[in-house]
């Protein structure tokens, strides 16, 4: 049996709790079998991000004789960018081991751990026993199979392997999932030659997001891939090295059927907590099977904490990191909580989107008395230098008090002017004062922002 002060399940947004750990002088064990640095780093932000970029860029260049500029036709090398890209993520992952390497706090355990009882578990590979006054549980999620006929028979992709099996772009793609990571995806490959095919159940992309932005995404995406709304992956068949997939439109019961040399299936996320033996420790999943957490993020055990894409709540690497320091301080008896009506998010595709807080749709639901106001990008200056024709953003206030309670964007730099509304939200009472008394430079994509909240 080896004691420690904090355990750590989860070398991905878990070093977060053992960093804060390791900071106070306790002894901390982590233990994960994979490379280290969770999602973000492997599968998503990092390595998704730095195609993106190339791919941003490959559009600017398509788009460059609207600025005058006589820049040809891109031509992306992208065997040499998925190289550059898994060097950037090894370099990222070699960080990490580093840290912990050299760390005279942290014990690094590379196996997997299921509990035995409250605050012990056990290693798979050597049987040893790892047990802690605290321990949190970080394990993060995994890519949803959803029970489509034949897809245990085909080979197809998910955000967990496509950056490792491909060593160029296909000619085809079709996408299952018209989420964030089915709409990255499908910007990327498309900017960079791919003929891309999404197809979707809901009645528009990204279906989370404001619906007038939605259906503003939706229209734009059409524009280089081909897109299916309403309809649902029926069956998943092989034909001469292709993957059919069939698919059925709920709305009047219509059929397609698309081919392609390879199939993204991006239809959700599922916690990582089956292997753990939760059961051994009294800490509750909810139906779904993401971990039970109070606003604390301890669990129904009081010496288990959780948090990150396990507990299923804003499931990005910003949130993640924010809610592992509050969950590491909270267990040394601090009280510190997350504001989710605050937590930005982001979406880069073309054209990107972001947004905070609560929006028009969710407002009417609640039947909440709010204001809304509406700015194109054309309504200042740099908007029209840009050429932002259709970007726009949107703001939802509760007229009483002129709290901020929603901003959503689509257009350049959306995931950037976002940033400025949140710091808004949080500071002394949330007022859309804190925007409008403040001077904006000019010309900026800032001052849309600005535009916006003195419309009210």
């Amino acid at each position: 049996m080896s004691d420690h002060d904090v355990l750590v399940l989860g070398g991905g947004s878990g070093l977060t709790a053992a960093y804060h750990a390791e900071a106070d002088g306790l002894d901390v064990a982590v233990v994960e079998p994979g490379p280290l640095g969770g999602t973000c780093v492997n599968r998503g932000c990092i390595p998704t991000k730095t195609l993106i970029e190339s791919a941003d860029l490959a559009r600017e260049v398509q788009r460059s004789a609207a600025f005058d500029v006589d820049a040809g036709d891109p031509d992306v090398d992208v065997s040499a960018l998925l190289a550059r890209m898994r060097e950037m993520r090894a370099a990222n992952v070699s960080q990490s081991d580093d840290w912990l390497e050299n760390s005279e706090q942290i014990t690094l355990y590379r196996e997997k751990a299921r509990f035995v009882d409250d605050q012990t578990v056990e290693l798979s590979d050597s049987g040893e026993r790892l047990a802690a006054s605290h321990v949190f549980v970080a394990t993060g999620a995994r890519p949803l199979i959803p029970p489509i006929d034949g897809i245990d028979d085909v080979d197809v992709l998910t955000n967990r392997t496509i950056l490792d099996d491909l060593e160029d772009a296909p000619d085809s793609l079709t996408i299952v999932g018209g989420g964030y990571i089915g709409l990255e995806f499908g910007h990327f490959f498309s900017a960079v030659g791919t003929d891309v095919t999404i197809v979707e159940g809901g009645d528009r992309l990204a279906e989370p997001e404001d619906s007038e932005i939605g259906h503003r995404l939706t229209d734009a995406v059409s524009a280089y891939a081909d897109v299916h709304l309403t309809t649902y992956a029926t069956r998943l068949t092989e034909k001469s090295d292709q993957v059919v997939v069939e698919g059925e439109d709920r709305a009047d019961g219509s059929t397609i059927e698309v081919s392609a040399d390879e199939v993204l299936v991006a239809a959700g996320r599922r916690p990582n907590t089956g292997e753990l033996n939760l059961a051994a420790t009294g800490v509750e999943t909810t139906d779904r099977g993401w971990i039970d957490v109070d606003e604390t993020f301890q669990t129904t055990n009081p010496f288990v904490y959780a948090y990150g894409d396990v507990i299923g709540r804003g499931m990005f690497k910003h949130t993640s990191s924010f809610e592992g320091e509050a969950a590491y301080r909270n267990s040394q008896g601090g009280h510190v909580t997350v504001d989710y009506d605050a937590n930005p998010h982001a979406i880069f595709t073309e054209p990107k989107v972001a947004g905070v807080g609560m929006t028009e749709d969710e407002a009417q639901q609640a039947a909440r008395d709010v204001e809304v106001a509406k700015a194109g990008y054309p309504t200042v200056a740099k908007g029209n230098i840009v050429q932002a024709e259709d970007g726009f953003a949107k703001a939802v206030v509760d007229p009483t008090t002129r709290e901020i309670l929603g901003f959503h964007a689509i257009g350049p730099q959306a995931p950037t002017l976002v940033h400025e509304v949140v710091v808004a939200m949080t500071a002394g009472d949330g007022s859309i004062d804190n925007i409008t008394d403040a001077i904006h430079v000019h010309p900026t994509l800032s001052e849309l922002v600005h535009t916006l909240f003195t419309r009210f």
